[in-house]
């Protein structure tokens, strides 16, 4: 039996707090007005601290430097909370998949042998589950793999109930699209969320660039 949500290979990869979002809603011509309207904005650190060999750039969006995605909703559940359901984490991940949720999983990459940390060193980072094969007992992903290319990939399911359980920071967020409701003709008038294009918005991140290219002219 296999299970897949629907996915896509999102067109922001780079910092997984925008291209998982992006993965599940870029398909939605509903979302386009909402992206374009907060994807237009980068910063930088002026001092950053203890700086790690690179020169971040980001996006910033109007409410903050990660923003709620109104398409979205999510639930965090922390390792403490799954012990104490007396069910195995694979189930766990395979019933919500069913449920249409998809699954992002904390865990230890160390332990995936699809990951350039495989069996070499302790490495916590964040996956997206949004699939099963029960016939080839395998998890799908999106994710980076070995050679640290961004797509979707499959990890056994042997792999990932080790990654998690070895791991004492493991987490899990279940994650439900529900852009049908934010759109639907009978439900849209529940929710407060501006979806369309923002021109006003817009308007206030042209003249934030035009001001920070007055007080630093590029010569």
């Amino acid at each position: 039996m296999e299970k897949k949500l629907e996915i896509h290979t999102p067109s922001i990869q780079t910092f997984l707090n925008h291209a998982y979002p992006l993965a599940i809603l870029e398909k939605d011509k509903a979302f386009l007005g909402w992206f374009f309207t907060n994807y237009t904005q980068l910063y930088t650190y002026n001092n950053r601290k203890d700086p790690i060999d690179d020169f971040k750039i980001d996006f910033f969006s109007h409410n903050g430097k990660y923003p709620n995605i109104p398409f979205l909703e999510y639930s965090n559940v922390n390792k403490i909370t799954i012990n104490t359901l007396n069910k195995n984490i694979l189930d766990i991940v395979l019933e919500n998949i069913d449920l249409n949720y998809y699954v992002e999983v904390g865990i230890d990459e160390y332990y995936w042998s699809n990951k350039p940390s495989y069996k070499r060193r302790h490495f916590h980072h964040d996956n997206l589950i949004y699939g099963y094969n029960k016939n080839e007992k395998k998890l799908y992903y999106l994710g980076y793999n070995k050679q640290m290319i961004f797509g979707q990939y499959a990890i056994p399911f042997a792999e990932f109930v080790l990654s998690f359980t070895e791991n004492s920071e493991s987490t899990i967020k279940f994650i439900s699209n529900f852009n049908s409701e934010l759109t639907s003709n009978t439900t849209r008038d529940v929710y407060h969320f501006n979806l369309e294009f923002d021109l006003d918005i817009f308007k206030l991140y042209l003249e934030d660039f035009f001001k920070i290219q007055k007080l630093f002219p590029y010569t």
